[in-house]
């Protein structure tokens, strides 16, 4: 069963014909108008996507998890079916648009956090700034935050994104990237269906281009902001990490591993690796990721 919900204005109530079987719109006070999709009933878990991932990305996690957990995927202002930010993205704004999200939906319990890739920094910090609404983290092949120096503040750094963002419409490259998608992920299960088509119209969008870029740039201030939370909030639930191992004799890939393996020593998390396995595991090892998400629930 699928209840796919709309928070905010009706703006969106457009959109949502082909967005699934039943879809409702509401209006919540200061929430911008955002696509929730919520699958299933019982125990909450919570998907943050990486960098240019969709509520799509998790189509087969889902299917596996739904039949006994409450599956919630809302995509980042941007992306997916969601309206852009005019704030620069930030690792607290986003946090709070989680939080606003949760107390909305009204979910039953602590909630098992999970984020994939970039997603992962946004999962985390939830679980450390609000202990009480997360019952444990799963960090999906999660980026490893490493503080970076740059001569460019956010927004300076947000100005160049945008104008490349338009630059990047103009020249027809957005049509692309569906293709490239479909090639390099290959992330929505029902090819040749409505869903591949709704996934198409999101990638080629232009709010789809304009936020990857944005939330790239804003990388140094989001790893930052992380950082500033991990020095005051600790993290007291308990932490999975899954880590993709390509199985190749690649330097890249060893290192890529003991980083996965440091981050989770310093988490105090388990770390599994997953291997033959890609980046974007809920797609690759779909069946994994669902089977440790459900044991990080029943701890």
């Amino acid at each position: 069963m699928v209840d796919c919900r709309c928070t905010g204005c009706a703006v969106v109530r457009a959109a949502c014909d082909f967005r699934c079987s039943r879809c409702e719109v509401t209006t919540v006070p200061d929430l911008p108008a955002e696509h929730v999709a919520v699958d299933g009933r019982g125990p909450a878990v919570l998907l943050c996507s990486g960098l240019g991932g969709n509520w799509f990305d998790w189509d087969g996690v889902v299917h596996l998890l739904s039949s006994e957990r409450q599956v919630i995927r809302s995509d980042r202002p941007g992306y997916g079916l969601n309206p852009p930010a005019a704030e620069v993205p930030s690792i607290r704004g986003e946090v709070e648009r989680l939080r606003r999200l949760m107390h909305e939906l009204t979910l039953r319990g602590p909630t098992i956090v999970v984020g994939h890739s970039l997603g992962g920094l946004y999962a985390e910090a939830l679980a450390r700034t609000h202990p009480s609404l997360v019952g444990g983290v799963v960090l999906v092949d999660g980026s490893v935050p490493t503080p970076s120096r740059t001569a460019l503040s956010p927004d300076c750094r947000d100005s160049i994104a945008q104008t490349l963002a338009g630059l990047l419409v103009g020249s027809g490259v957005p049509t692309l990237v569906p293709t490239a998608h479909r090639l390099l992920i290959g992330s929505v299960r029902e090819s040749g269906s409505s869903r591949s088509e709704v996934a198409a119209t999101v990638l080629r969008g232009r709010s789809y281009i304009r936020a990857l870029l944005r939330e790239y740039a804003a990388y140094p201030r989001l790893v930052a902001d992380l950082m500033e939370i991990r020095g005051s909030a600790p993290l007291l639930g308990p932490a999975l990490v899954i880590a993709a191992d390509s199985g190749r004799a690649f330097p890249s890939s060893a290192r890529w591993i003991r980083m996965q393996r440091r981050a989770a020593r310093e988490l105090r998390a388990e770390c599994v690796v997953l291997t033959p396995a890609r980046h974007h595991l809920m797609v690759d090892r779909a069946a994994d990721v669902a089977g440790l998400i459900r044991s990080a629930g029943s701890k």
